[in-house]
């Protein structure tokens, strides 16, 4: 089997036990693609989801979500200051033995200026 390059999707979530995600819409200025209130699982989550289709590497989704956050990075940074903020990557590598993903640097720096914590999940389905 060849590698190929890991594709999926990211999305950025911001939550915590106090956050109100209504109040994260107002102060970034940015409607989410998903909200869980408060009582749903004891913590209020807020989220948007990268846009790229599901076969576009990794790479493009963690592009996506840096670039539509770059602007609302210092609001970000003062919620990371009271709630969790995470970008979460869940990359597929279908029947392939070894996949990979790459990301500049340039993301890695904007997820770190954003207080976020990254998260990488894989998913393989391995051919028997």
């Amino acid at each position: 089997m060849s590698n190929r390059v890991t594709t999926g999707w990211a999305i950025l979530t911001v939550s915590g036990a106090e956050l109100h995600p209504e109040d994260v819409s107002r102060i970034l200025g940015m409607e989410p693609d998903r909200i869980i209130p408060r009582d749903a699982w004891g913590k209020g989550i807020w989220q948007i989801n990268s846009r790229p289709a599901g076969n576009e590497p990794i790479e493009e989704h963690v592009k996506d979500l840096m670039r539509r956050l770059a602007p609302v990075r210092r609001s970000l940074r003062q919620l990371a200051r009271e709630h969790e903020v995470r970008v979460a990557c869940v990359m597929d590598a279908g029947d392939e033995a070894e996949a990979y993903f790459e990301l500049d640097s340039r993301y890695l720096l904007l997820a770190g200026a954003l207080g976020a914590r990254m998260e990488f999940r894989f998913h393989a389905a391995f051919m028997e």
